[in-house]
This record gives C-alpha cells, sequence and structure tokens, in this order.
C-alpha cells in the first residue's frame, strides 16, 4: 500500500461522520439505529499550496490510485496517527497562482 507524504498546509479539516438510520412513524415519533461502526468514519480536508514539482507528484499520486478507488496511508497531521484512507473524490483540479504557486484541496475520508 503507498504512503502519501506531502504535509498539508497549516490547515485542515476533522470530521466525523456517522451513519443512522431515522425510521418515521405516522404517530410523528422516530426510532434512529446506527448502520454502520459504533466510532463513526472520519473525513479530512487537506488544503495544499505547493510549487509545481510537488503539485505534479500529487497529482500523479491521484492518477496512480485512480481518484477514490485505491487505498493509502497518511499520517494525521496533529495525533501522527497512520491511517488507512481513501480519496473522497474521482475529480482533482489544480489552481496556479501566479505562475508558480499550485493551489488545490484533497478530501480523503478512513477506510473501516
Amino acid at each position: 500500500m503507498a504512503d502519501f507524504n506531502w504535509p498539508a498546509y497549516v490547515e485542515w479539516e476533522d470530521t466525523i461522520k456517522f451513519d443512522v438510520l431515522t425510521t418515521k412513524f405516522e404517530s410523528g415519533k422516530q426510532q434512529k439505529r446506527l448502520k454502520g461502526p459504533e466510532s463513526g468514519k472520519r473525513l479530512f480536508g487537506l488544503t495544499f499550496k505547493k510549487d509545481e514539482v510537488d503539485a505534479v507528484d500529487i497529482y500523479e499520486f491521484f492518477k496512480a490510485r485512480k481518484g477514490s478507488f485505491e487505498t493509502f496511508t497518511w499520517e494525521h497531521p496533529r495525533t501522527g496517527e497512520v491511517i488507512t484512507v481513501r480519496f473522497q473524490d474521482d475529480e482533482l483540479t489544480l489552481e496556479v497562482l501566479a505562475r508558480k504557486i499550485y493551489e488545490f484541496g484533497l478530501p480523503i475520508e478512513e477506510v473501516l
């Protein structure tokens, strides 16, 4: 399994998502239950500002994983935990600023 070794910009998002099934009854009451794991799935929104060399390397890494198709490992910047993840999207757009800096976001999700 490949490792994603590029540090994100100083900002990132940490989200947890639970898969909850809600059943509504005619009486107006609701019943809820978990469909997935009790720990929830973690989602991470990474932001990058990189030079052309790193941006192209990340682009090639994304291409090699075929978007969200293949998993890889990533080290959480705050905890140091190595997590098995995949890209959330199958599309990557690199925005070029002043022909030198590439800015882009990469949302990833934990694979349970």
